[in-house]
């Protein structure tokens, strides 16, 4: 219901390797690994106008594009995939002397961002074992469990459980939703429209990439620590931070708004790791009028509590029992995804180190298949209406790389890039207020303090 041509709910994983790919190999093991993936190879079939439920594809095969080398990526309403007609999964690769790269496109029905790539992962299985027929695949392939599927919304609690957890879930409804339709989200401000009315795009969209160092990742995670926070806490209170500045920068009267970003949250318990490729991903909000924190530690010790809070009582079961009831409402659905109101100032999705698990060889830190060496991936969530700018964060090999996605029709790329560059900014900033007092500790000798105890309005 939230999928349409000018916001598709699809999203792409980049891949770019050092050497030259065998085609028929590469097919190979597309079939190979689609084939562990029920949800990959099926189409979704309607009853009455309405999606009903999974139907196997007469071919389960995704389409595969080689483009040319000096060639964009292109497909008909390429952002755009008809879940009725076609599977979720398309596939492009490019050669360039010797480099090569891959572009994989998911429909977010059929898989959040752990289940796309848990199925990349063993496309790199596949494609190994083609180039050596003579390893064993129980050697590089993990196990998968696909009936696991059959249980994906129940997220490992039984009909007791649920009983129990029904006053959480009731605060999470009533608190969330009033909170959610109550205080509305500030929309990213331009200093100028980049185009018109949005429309669908022939070309694959390419995205704006920014990396730390390993170092600089290092000494992020130390800030992180030191403050007694994860580093999707601190990535997320300087988000709010970046955020503000940069629609002040355009509109000043925006200082005193209230900014939501919206975080994707896996319901996924122990053992879901054996699940196939799937959408088992709910969204929690962080709401903040940034301007009445004077001190970034008040920020990230807010951020840091809710974070908790949520995690603890697994409050973002209440977003699924939210859409559960919904759903129960004729055209409920889509009411709800076509609101013309903005239901978050951005998104962050922080997909954490990537291919730590993969049983192949590796050349330093990079991931080697078969003849080829993973340099670089990148990724992002897709961009709803309204919502004009999406971050990815992952580490891969040892850097920690922020994909920005955003709505082509109201941001230039220059704008876009600025927003991009704002956060990593601050970000740089908290490492260099932590870098300060640890060099104060050790020249005094006494226990280091808060190292992101700066002001707020730097």
């Amino acid at each position: 219901e939230d999928d349409r041509p000018s916001f598709p709910m699809a999203f792409m994983i980049q891949l770019r390797f050092r050497g030259v790919l065998d085609r028929d190999r590469f097919e190979a093991a597309v079939a190979r690994a689609v084939d562990r993936h029920p949800l990959l190879r099926a189409h979704v079939e309607y009853e009455g106008g309405t999606p009903k439920r999974w139907v196997a594809a007469a071919d389960p095969m995704p389409p595969i594009i080689e483009v040319d080398a000096d060639e964009p990526f292109t497909y008909p309403k390429a952002e755009f995939i008809d879940l009725r007609t076609e599977t979720g999964l398309r596939i492009w690769f490019r050669q360039r002397a010797d480099t090569v790269e891959w572009r994989l496109q998911y429909h977010h029905s059929c898989c959040d961002g752990i289940g796309a790539y848990r199925f990349v992962e063993d496309l790199f299985c596949a494609y190994h074992l083609e180039c050596h027929p003579e390893v064993s695949a129980d050697d590089v392939f993990r196990p998968l469990e696909p009936e696991r599927l059959q249980h994906r919304d129940q997220f490992g609690l039984t009909w007791w459980q649920r009983a129990l957890r029904t006053p959480a879930e009731l605060w999470g409804i009533v608190v969330g939703l009033g909170k959610f339709y109550l205080q509305p989200a500030t929309k990213l401000a331009t200093p100028e429209l980049a185009g018109d009315a949005a429309q669908p795009h022939e070309e694959l969209l390419e995205f704006a990439e920014e990396s730390l160092s390993p170092a600089e990742a290092k000494q992020l995670r130390a800030a992180a620590k030191a403050e007694g926070v994860t580093l999707n806490d601190l990535l997320l209170a300087e988000l709010l931070v970046a955020t503000q500045k940069c629609c002040t920068r355009y509109v000043p009267k925006l200082r005193g708004k209230s900014y939501r970003v919206m975080v994707p949250m896996s319901l996924r318990i122990e053992g879901d790791e054996l699940m196939s490729a799937c959408n088992v991903v709910a969204m929690v909000n962080a709401d903040r009028h940034v301007s009445w924190y004077r001190k970034r530690q008040s920020l990230l010790r807010s951020v840091r509590l809710e974070m908790q809070l949520i995690k603890r009582f697994r409050l973002a079961i209440a977003f699924e029992r939210i859409c559960s009831l919904v759903a129960m409402i004729p055209g409920g659905m889509r009411f709800l995804s076509q609101s013309k109101r903005c239901n978050a100032t951005t998104v962050l999705s922080n997909l954490g180190p990537l291919f730590r698990e993969v049983q192949l060889p590796r050349e330093g830190a990079r991931l080697v298949v078969c003849n080829l060496v993973l340099d670089e991936v990148a990724s992002a969530p897709p961009v709803r209406d309204k919502t004009h700018a999406v971050f990815s964060v992952l580490s891969y090999p040892d850097r920690l790389c922020f994909v920005l996605n955003f709505d082509r029709d109201y941001f230039s790329p220059d704008v876009a890039a600025a927003l991009q560059t704002t956060f990593v900014n601050e970000l740089r900033s908290v490492m260099a207020d932590h870098e300060t007092v640890q060099s104060a500790a050790s020249e005094t000798g006494r226990p280091e303090k808060s190292s992101v105890a700066s002001p707020v309005g730097r």
